[in-house]
């Protein structure tokens, strides 16, 4: 299963924008990475639900960060 592995990705990148001062661009990836998450961690929350948190919280950062650039 390749989604678990595309979700990380994501949020890599998404977290990357926020160090970088890029907001924008880090919630768009971070939107895409819960999207795949969700469901993953309905079906096995042991493996995802943190990951899955971990994401919504780096977003909620994001819309929380003015955009410098």
């Amino acid at each position: 299963m390749y989604l678990p592995n595309v979700a990380n990705t994501l949020g890599a990148l998404g977290y990357a924008h926020l160090h970088w001062q890029q907001p924008k661009q880090a919630e768009i990836y971070l939107k895409e990475a819960i999207e795949l998450l969700m469901p993953l961690a309905q079906h096995a929350p042991q493996l995802f639900n943190w990951k899955l948190d971990f994401a919504k919280q780096l977003l909620q950062q994001a819309l929380n960060t003015p955009d410098t650039k």
